[in-house]
C-alpha cells in the first residue's frame, strides 16, 4: 500500500498554515486568502441586518441576491444586492399565506430559482418563486435549523428542535427522510451541516465528531472520513459551520471556542469576536488529507450556496446599526489562484 506523506509549511502571515500531500511529485505551496464579495446594509436604510441572521445566495433570473432571514422588521426576509441595498421585501408581519410573522427565528435557503423559508420551531415551510406567484406552503413537522439547495433542484432540510434527521424536500412538495446510520447521528440537535459536492453526491458532516459522509441519489448516507477536532476547542457549539466543494477540493469552515462564556454573558457581536475564531481547512475529498488551512480571528458565519464557500461577518457601525460582510476564501498556489 502506498504511503502518503504529509508536509506542512508555516507562512510568514499570522495564523496561516498551508499543508499538502506528496503523491509522487513535489506539491506547490497553497495559501488561503480572503476576498470581499459584498457588504450588506447601507447608511440611512430603514432596516438594518440582524447580526445573528442566516444568509442564502438566491439567483432568480440570473440576478444575485443575498437573502437575510432576520432584519429588524418582523415577518419579512430582505433580499440585498451586492452593493448592500435592499431590492426586495418578502413576507409580511401576519401569519397568513405568504406571511412570516409567526416563523421566528426564520431559516432561509435557495433550491434552484425557489426561495425556501422555514422556522426552527414552526411546522411550516414556505416556497417563493421569482415570478411572484402565490407562495406554496407545506406542513413540515419538526422545523429546520438549515436549508441547503442541491444541484438537482431538491433541498436538504437539517433537523430542527423536534426533528429526527435530515429530510429531502422536492419541488413537488414531497418529503423523504435520509437513511442516516446510528453511528453518524449527532447527540445534539443542529449537529448536521450539508453542502453539495457534485451533481450526484452531497456532503454531510456531523459537526460534533467531525465525521464526513456522502449522500447518494437514493438518499443513503455513507461515512467517508473524519477530521480531527479537539474537544477543548469545540466544547460549546458544533464545530463545523460550513461545507462546500470547489475545483475538486472540499472546503470546511470550523468555529473555534477560545474561552469560556461566563454565565449570563449576552449573545452579542462583542462576545462572538472575543470568544470564537474561525478555521478554514481545504481537504482532499478522497482521503481527507489537508491541503491548506487558514485561522481567522473573526467569528464568521455561513452563507448558504450551491457550490463554493462564502462566509459572513457581522459588525456594528459607529451609528449603532449593523453591516454584514460577505467573504470568499480563495486558494492560491504561489502567486496564482
Amino acid at each position: 500500500m502506498k504511503r502518503t506523506l504529509l508536509w506542512i509549511m508555516v507562512a510568514t502571515a499570522p495564523g496561516l498554515v498551508a499543508c499538502g500531500a506528496d503523491r509522487g511529485e513535489d506539491p506547490a505551496p497553497r495559501e488561503i486568502s480572503m476576498s470581499q464579495v459584498a457588504t450588506l446594509g447601507e447608511p440611512g436604510a430603514d432596516f438594518s441586518p440582524h447580526f445573528a441572521t442566516q444568509i442564502a445566495l438566491w439567483t432568480p433570473a440570473g440576478d444575485t441576491g443575498f437573502v437575510l432571514s432576520q432584519t429588524y422588521e418582523d415577518g419579512y426576509v430582505h433580499v440585498y444586492d451586492p452593493d448592500g441595498r435592499i431590492i426586495r421585501r418578502i413576507g409580511g408581519a401576519g401569519e397568513g399565506p405568504g406571511e412570516l410573522g409567526g416563523m421566528d427565528p426564520m431559516v432561509v435557503g435557495a433550491a434552484g430559482d425557489r426561495l425556501l423559508v422555514g422556522s426552527q420551531f414552526a411546522p411550516r415551510l414556505t416556497t417563493f418563486t421569482p415570478d411572484g406567484a402565490d407562495p406554496v406552503i407545506e406542513a413540515y413537522q419538526g422545523g429546520t435549523f438549515g436549508i441547503q439547495g442541491l444541484r438537482d433542484g431538491r433541498a436538504l432540510l437539517l433537523p430542527g428542535a423536534t426533528g429526527k434527521g435530515p429530510v429531502f424536500y422536492s419541488s413537488d412538495g414531497s418529503f423523504e427522510a435520509l437513511q442516516v446510520p446510528d453511528s453518524l447521528r449527532p447527540e445534539e440537535r443542529g449537529g448536521y451541516v450539508v453542502g453539495p459536492a457534485s451533481s450526484a453526491l452531497a456532503w454531510l458532516a456531523v459537526s460534533r465528531g467531525g465525521t464526513f459522509a456522502t449522500i447518494d441519489s437514493d438518499g443513503v448516507v455513507a461515512p467517508r472520513f473524519s477530521i480531527p477536532i479537539e474537544p477543548e476547542e469545540f466544547d460549546a457549539l458544533p464545530g463545523i459551520i460550513a461545507v462546500a466543494e470547489e475545483d475538486g477540493l472540499l472546503w470546511v469552515a470550523m468555529t473555534i471556542r477560545r474561552a469560556e462564556l461566563a454565565p449570563g454573558t449576552p449573545f452579542s457581536l462583542q462576545v462572538l469576536d472575543s470568544v470564537f475564531d474561525t478555521r478554514i481547512a481545504v481537504l482532499d475529498p478522497i482521503d481527507g488529507a489537508q491541503v491548506a488551512q487558514f485561522d481567522d480571528p473573526r467569528a464568521l458565519q455561513r452563507v448558504s450556496t450551491e457550490s463554493g464557500l462564502l462566509l459572513s461577518h457581522p459588525w456594528e457601525t459607529e451609528f449603532g446599526d449593523t453591516r454584514i460582510d460577505v467573504i470568499r476564501p480563495e486558494l492560491r498556489t504561489g502567486n496564482a489562484r
